[in-house]
């Protein structure tokens, strides 16, 4: 379901091949994640010719793992990547209108967005420990509505889960503060999802 091409298609399917390949010291990341420590999350850089089948952007690629050791709980692994999975699904969404993935805090000021659904389906035993790549795509947007899509992958390049989440997306108005109109975005996103 995913794009044809992709880093694994050209060989990519360990962070260290990753890092040896990419420029970007820091990921892609931007200044929002400075304190986020319990995931290790890299950013690919995008190359918007390995556009995916059914996705409005091309395919955003993002390695992440929990930074800690986390024992040998299959069920400790599944809710770790099940965390994990929910960070930057939005941001794929928004690509088409400029918001690098990665750069959440400036994606919050021109973007207001809350998760209507979020499914996590698991194929393989997890080590959320180890580097596992989620590929991004978002294959539906309407009405301020969006799905997007990611696949897992693990160190052997096997997919690991399959993830779906469905959003509301609404652009703040030009001179707008985010701050004070996310009361009443989340209460009209709740009204909307109701009907």
């Amino acid at each position: 379901m995913m794009a044809d091409q992709s880093y694994r298609s050209r060989g990519i399917t360990d962070v260290q091949t990753y890092l040896e390949f990419t420029t970007e010291a820091d990921g892609g990341l931007g200044i929002y994640w400075e304190d986020f420590t319990f995931v290790d999350v890299l950013v690919a850089p995008v190359d918007e010719s390995l556009g995916a089948d059914r996705s409005a952007a091309g395919v955003r690629n993002i390695w992440m793992r929990v930074n800690e050791d986390l024992g040998d709980s299959p069920i400790l692994h599944r809710a770790a990547l099940a965390y994990a999975s929910d960070l930057m699904l939005m941001a794929t969404a928004v690509a088409p209108h400029g918001c690098p993935t990665g750069h959440e805090q400036s994606m919050a000021r021109r973007w207001n967005g809350v998760s209507l659904d979020h499914q996590v389906w698991f194929h393989h035993d997890v080590r959320s420990d180890d580097w596992l790549l989620f590929e991004h795509v978002s294959p539906m947007a309407s009405g301020g509505r969006v799905l997007v899509e990611a696949a897992a992958f693990g160190p052997s390049g096997d997919q690991v889960a399959h993830i779906a989440q469905e959003a509301f997306l609404r652009e703040n108005p030009p001179g707008s503060d985010p701050a004070e109109d996310a009361d009443s975005f989340a209460s009209g996103a709740e009204e909307r999802q109701g009907s």
